[in-house]
C-alpha cells in the first residue's frame, strides 16, 4: 500500500491504526497538501455492518464543521472496493503521547478540555455522540487547538443501529456505566468521558482502576471514583466539583449537557488567577483558549509538582495516532521544563612537570565545576569521562545540552584557566573565561572557577556559602578526591583508610558538604565489592549528615537514595523523590528513581512505564540503558536484546550494552554468543563480573577446565563474594573434589549470614543451594520456597529450586522446577551441567534436554 497511489492521493507512508482502520499519511498532488487516509481495516472489508458504521462515521465527522474536530475532505473507495476517508493531517501529538512524561498544569489541563467540549457541543447539537473520547482520540497541534479525532464509533440520531443489541462499543475506561451495560446511550455518554478525561490529565492515572477490562468494567459499574487529593492533594479549588458531576453514575445527574461542562471549567480556570502556580495560565486562557503549546514559554513558572511531568514538543504529525519514537536516539531535544543537563569533562593539564600537584589542580577544578552546577536552579551535573568518546558524543549518549571543558596551563607561578561553554547539539561555544589562581592556594582556585561559572548561566545560581573548610582539610580531600575518581577499587584507591580520611575532614571541618559526599559515595563502591553491612549504613548516614548540611543540595537526595535503595529501604528512597522535586522540580531523575523503586517492589509495568517516560523525555543512552536494564529483570528479554542492540549499533564499544546482551544470551540464549562476547568483555577489562560469567559460558559448552580456571581468577578479584565462591564449589563437586566442594558451600554460607540483603534473591537462591550440597535438605527447601514465594515466575529461581531438589534426590521436584525453568526462558543447556546428572536417567528429563536443539543433535 506505501508504495502505490490511492485514487489521486501519493501514498508518503503508513502511520499506524485507528479504532476502526489503518492510516497513512499522504499528498493530494491537486491542492499540495498532506493528508491523512483511513481505511477500514482488511478483515472488516467484507464485513457489511462494519462498512455501514464506517460510513456513519465518515457522515457523521463531515457534516461538522468546527475548530476543535478533525476535518474531513473526502470519503471514496479504492479499486479493491476499499473504503477510505481522506482527513486534514495535523502537526502534533494525540494526548496520550502528550501525558507520556506525566500530568499536566490545571490550567492546561482545563484549557485543553474547554476545547474539547467546544468540538463537542458542535457534534452534539447535530445529534451525534462521539462514544469513545479518550486521549488518543484528541491530537494537540502545533498551534495549541485540539482536535476530536475518529468519529468511528459515533452513533448519528435516529440512523440504523447496526450495533448488535448489548454489545458495548467504546473504551472500557472511558465509557459510561449505561455504555458498558449494553444500554441505549446519548451524548451523556461523552459528558463521563470529559470528565474521566480531565481527571488523567491532571494525575497521570484514571479514576476507575483494574488489572484488566473486566474489572475496569466492573469498576465504573459499582464503585466511587478516585478522588483528586488520593493522587494530588493540592488540586485547585472547584477542579473535583467538575469531575465528580460528570462521573454520575446515574446520567440524569451528570451535567445534561458539555456546555455547562465548559462553562464550569471556565469558572474553575478564571478562578486559577492569583492563585501562584497557574496565575499565567489563567490570566491567558480566561478568555481564549487557542493555543496551549505556548505554555511552554512560560514553564519556568510552573510549580515544583509540574516541572517533572512536563513535554509538549511537536514530533511529527499524525492525523488519529501520533507515535513517539523512543527508540532513536540520534535527534535528542530536552524538552522545556526539564532540568539542564551540564557535561563537565575532565580539565586538561598543560605544560607541567609536577604531575602530582596538576592532577590535584585538575581534581580540584573538576570538583568545583560539579558542586557548582549542581547547585544551580534547575540544573543537573554530569562527570564526563576522560577517555572513550569525544566531548559532543559523550553529551550525546548522556542526554546533555551544554558542555564545560577546562584547560590548566602551569606558568610555574600560577594556574591559568581557561573555561568554555558549549552548545552540545550545535557544536558552537557560547561563552568563554580565562582567569588565573595561584599555585598551593586550592581554596582560592575552587572559589575563583565557581564565581567564573556563574557568569556562565547568569541567574541559575542559588545563594550558597563560600566552601566552609581549612586549607589543610580541602587539600586533603582533593587528594582522596583524585584517588577515587582516578583509581576507583585499584591499587592505591577507596579504602577503609580513605573512609577515615574523610570522617577526619567533616569532624574538623562540619559545613563541608562535599566530604559527607565522597564519604558516602566511597562506603557505597566499597560495600558493592566487599559486602560489608556496615558499608552501606555508613554511606547512608553520611548521605542524611550531607542534607543536614546542605538541605538545598541535590547531591545529597541523588547519595541518600542510592544508599537507601540498596539497604532496601523503599520508604528512604521515595523520600529523596519528594526532595528532589522540591529542589530541582524539573530534573528527569524523579521519573528514574520513581521507576527503580517500582521495579523493586515488584510492580514490573508501572517501572518499564515510568522508564519509557524518561527515554521519552531524554532520548539518551544513559537512560535507554536504564530501560533495557529494567525490561530484563523483569523477564522482557525480546525487547531488553533489542534496545541493548539498538545501543551497540550506535555505540559499538558500550560497555554496559555489551555486558548486559552477554548476559541475557547466557542466562536466555546462546552460550557460544555468550562466551564470545565476555572473551572481549574479559580481553578489555577482566573484573570479576566478566571472568564468572564467561566461565559460566564455558561451562555450559562443556569447556570445563578453561571454566575453572576463569572462576579461580574471578575469586582471586574478589575472595570474601558467595557467587564467586559458590561457582568454584559447583565446579568442584562436578569434578569429584567434594571435601574441597563441601569448604567452599560452607564458607558460602557464612558470608550470606552477614549479608544485609538476607531476603534478597540472590542471597536466597544461593544459599538453599549451598545448604542442599551440604545435605541440609529441610533448610534448602525452607529457603527455596521462600525465594519462589518472592519470585514464582523467575527462571533464575526456578533454576535454583531445581538445583536444590537435584541435590537432595527429589527428583520429580527437580524436573517440575526444571521444566517451569525452560518455559520461563531459560534455554534447557543449562541442565545438562553435572549438578543434575542424577536426573539422567528420568524419562521427563530427557525429553526437557530434547527440546534444545543443540542437545538434541549431539545426543
Amino acid at each position: 500500500m506505501d508504495d502505490r497511489k490511492i485514487s489521486r492521493y501519493e501514498v508518503l507512508e503508513r502511520m499506524g491504526a485507528g479504532g476502526m482502520g489503518v492510516v497513512y499519511r499522504a499528498r493530494d498532488p491537486r491542492l499540495d497538501r498532506i493528508v491523512a487516509i483511513k481505511f477500514l481495516s482488511a478483515s472488516l472489508s467484507s464485513d457489511r455492518s462494519a462498512k455501514v458504521r464506517f460510513m456513519q462515521e465518515a457522515r457523521a465527522a463531515s457534516a461538522l464543521d468546527h475548530p476543535n474536530i478533525c476535518s474531513i475532505y473526502e470519503i471514496d473507495e479504492d479499486a479493491n472496493g476499499h473504503l477510505f476517508i481522506v482527513m486534514a493531517y495535523y502537526e502534533g501529538r494525540t494526548l496520550d503521547n502528550l501525558t507520556i512524561a506525566g500530568p499536566l498544569p490545571a490550567g492546561e489541563a482545563l484549557a485543553i478540555v474547554i476545547q474539547v467540549a467546544d468540538g463537542l457541543a458542535k457534534a452534539h447539537a447535530q445529534g451525534i455522540t462521539h462514544r469513545d473520547i479518550k486521549p488518543a482520540n484528541i491530537i494537540l497541534t502545533s498551534d495549541g487547538v485540539a482536535k476530536i479525532l475518529d468519529f468511528g464509533l459515533a452513533k448519528v440520531a435516529g440512523a440504523t443501529a447496526v450495533t448488535q443489541t448489548g454489545q458495548s462499543v467504546g473504551t472500557p475506561a472511558y465509557m459510561a456505566p449505561e455504555q458498558i451495560r449494553g444500554e441505549e446511550i446519548d451524548h451523556r455518554a461523552d459528558i463521563w468521558a470529559l470528565g474521566v478525561l480531565l481527571f488523567e490529565l491532571l494525575t497521570g492515572q484514571r479514576p476507575f482502576k483494574g488489572d484488566h477490562p473486566q474489572a475496569v468494567m466492573y469498576a465504573v459499574v459499582n464503585e466511587a471514583p478516585r478522588q483528586l487529593a488520593d493522587i494530588w492533594p493540592d488540586a485547585p479549588a472547584g477542579i473535583q466539583a467538575v469531575i465528580d458531576r460528570c462521573l454520575q453514575k446515574d446520567p440524569a445527574a451528570r451535567y445534561q449537557s458539555v456546555t455547562e461542562v465548559r462553562g464550569d471549567a471556565r469558572l474553575v480556570l478564571k478562578g486559577l488567577e492569583g492563585s501562584g502556580a497557574d496565575t499565567a495560565i489563567a490570566s491567558e486562557y480566561a478568555s481564549s483558549v487557542q493555543a496551549v503549546l505556548r505554555l511552554e514559554k512560560k514553564a519556568h513558572t510552573r510549580d515544583a509538582r509540574r516541572h517533572a511531568t512536563r513535554a509538549l514538543a511537536v514530533i511529527g504529525g499524525v492525523a488519529v495516532l501520533a507515535v513517539a519514537g523512543w527508540f532513536g536516539f540520534r535527534a535528542l531535544s530536552p524538552k522545556p521544563g526539564d532540568a539542564l543537563r551540564v557535561l563537565v569533562m575532565p580539565p586538561v593539564v598543560e605544560a607541567t612537570t609536577d604531575t602530582t600537584t596538576a592532577q590535584l589542580a585538575a581534581a580540584n577544578v573538576e570538583s568545583s565545576l560539579l558542586r557548582a552546577l549542581s547547585n544551580m536552579k534547575n540544573v543537573a551535573a554530569i562527570q564526563g569521562a576522560t577517555a572513550g568518546n569525544a566531548p559532543p558524543e559523550q553529551a550525546r549518549q548522556l542526554g546533555a545540552r551544554d558542555i564545560i571543558t577546562v584547560s590548566l596551563k602551569d606558568t610555574g607561578r600560577d594556574w591559568q584557566i581557561d573555561m568554555a561553554r558549549l552548545d552540545a547539539e550545535a557544536g558552537s561555544t557560547t561563552w568563554t573565561s580565562t582567569f588565573s589562581a595561584p599555585h598551593g592556594e586550592p581554596l582560592i582556585l575552587a572559589s575563583a572557577t565557581t564565581a567564573r561559572l556563574t557568569q556562565a548561566y547568569p541567574g541559575l545560581a542559588r545563594e550558597e556559602a563560600a566552601i566552609d573548610v581549612s586549607d589543610a582539610d580541602y587539600a586533603l580531600f582533593l587528594r582522596q578526591y583524585n584517588r577515587f575518581v582516578r583509581f576507583a577499587a585499584g591499587p592505591g584507591g577507596a579504602n577503609d583508610a580513605m573512609l577515615d580520611s574523610l570522617a577526619t575532614i567533616r569532624q574538623r571541618s562540619p559545613r563541608f558538604v562535599d566530604a559527607y559526599l565522597l564519604e558516602s559515595k566511597v562506603a557505597r563502591h566499597l560495600f558493592e565489592v566487599e559486602r560489608r553491612p556496615e558499608l552501606i549504613e555508613r554511606a547512608r548516614t553520611a548521605a542524611i549528615d550531607a542534607g543536614e548540611v546542605a538541605p538545598n543540595d541535590p547531591r545529597c537526595s541523588d547519595r541518600l537514595f542510592d544508599a537507601a535503595m540498596k539497604a532496601g529501604d523503599v520508604d528512604e528512597a521515595r523520600a529523596t523523590i519528594t526532595q528532589l522535586r522540591r529542589i530541582d522540580p524539573g530534573n528527569v531523575e524523579v521519573l528514574r528513581r520513581e521507576a527503580l523503586i517500582a521495579q523493586k517492589e515488584g510492580r514490573s509495568d508501572d517501572a518499564i512505564a515510568l522508564m519509557e517516560k524518561v527515554v521519552h523525555r531524554l532520548p539518551a543512552r544513559v537512560y535507554l540503558a536504564e530501560l533495557a536494564n529494567i525490561e530484563y529483570s523483569v523477564g522482557a528479554y525480546a525487547r531488553c536484546r533489542v534496545h541493548l542492540e539498538n545501543i551497540l549499533s550506535d555505540y559499538p564499544e558500550d560497555t554496559f550494552a555489551s555486558s548486559k546482551l552477554a548476559e541475557l544470551e547466557l542466562l536466555y540464549g546462546s552460550p557460544e554468543r555468550a562466551e564470545d562476547l565476555y572473551e572481549r568483555e574479559v580481553a578489555r577489562s577482566p573484573g570479576y563480573v566478566e571472568l564468572s560469567n564467561l566461565g559460566l559460558a564455558q561451562e555450559l559448552l562443556n569447556k570445563n577446565a578453561e571454566a575453572t580456571e576463569n572462576f579461580r581468577r574471578a575469586a582471586l578479584l574478589a575472595p570474601d563474594n558467595p557467587a564467586a565462591l559458590l561457582n568454584i564449589a559447583d565446579c568442584e563437586k562436578m569434578t569429584g573434589n567434594l571435601s574441597a566442594a563441601d569448604s567452599l558451600y560452607r564458607h558460602v554460607l557464612v558470608l550470606l549470614d552477614t549479608s544485609p540483603d538476607a531476603t534478597e534473591i540472590s542471597v536466597l537462591q544461593m544459599r538453599a543451594q549451598a545448604q542442599a550440597h551440604l545435605g541440609k535438605a529441610a533448610a534448602a527447601v525452607s529457603t527455596v520456597q521462600q525465594a519462589l514465594r518472592q519470585a514464582p515466575d523467575d527462571p533464575w529461581t526456578l533454576f535454583a529450586a531445581a538445583v536444590v531438589y537435584s541435590a537432595i534426590d527429589e527428583r520429580t521436584s527437580a524436573v517440575v522446577h526444571a521444566r517451569s525453568a525452560c518455559d520461563k526462558g531459560l534455554t534447557a543447556r543449562w541442565f545438562q551441567l553435572n549438578l543434575f546428572s542424577n536426573l539422567r536417567d528420568d524419562s521427563g528429563f530427557r525429553e526437557l534436554l530434547a527440546t534444545d536443539p543443540v542437545l538434541s543433535s549431539n545426543r
